[in-house]
């Protein structure tokens, strides 16, 4: 007997408008997930240039269902130009399987010239 499975996939990207920031002044990049099965957890994870742009939070999406969304997800690193989160919930899977699996909110630490 053969069986064929198809292991369940799962699109992220990042939703970000930063074009026209100032040193100093903080975004929010919304992690958007799009998923063919149910999900109880995810490690999201973002290198940048720590000269540029600083990771200041994290907050659940709506991804885990009204009670979590919005609440601080605390990285497990930040340092060095790489930020890790661990983001979970403590159903037995998200509410959703597609939408904002994440809030990451950066500062500008430069100005551009170009």
């Amino acid at each position: 007997r053969t069986e064929t499975s198809v292991k369940p996939s799962a699109e992220m990207m990042m939703i970000f408008d930063g074009e026209k920031m100032k040193k100093g002044e903080r975004a929010k990049i919304a992690v958007m997930v799009k998923s063919e099965a149910e999900f109880r957890s995810a490690v999201v994870g973002l290198n940048f240039d720590p000269e540029k742009v600083a990771v200041r939070s994290v907050t659940f999406g709506d991804v885990f269902g009204e009670k979590m969304a919005n609440t601080p997800a605390t990285p497990f690193a930040n340092k060095n130009g790489k930020m890790y989160v661990s983001l979970w919930t403590l159903d037995d899977a998200a509410k959703y399987s597609s939408g904002i699996l994440a809030y990451i909110e950066i500062c500008l630490l430069y100005t551009s010239d170009a």
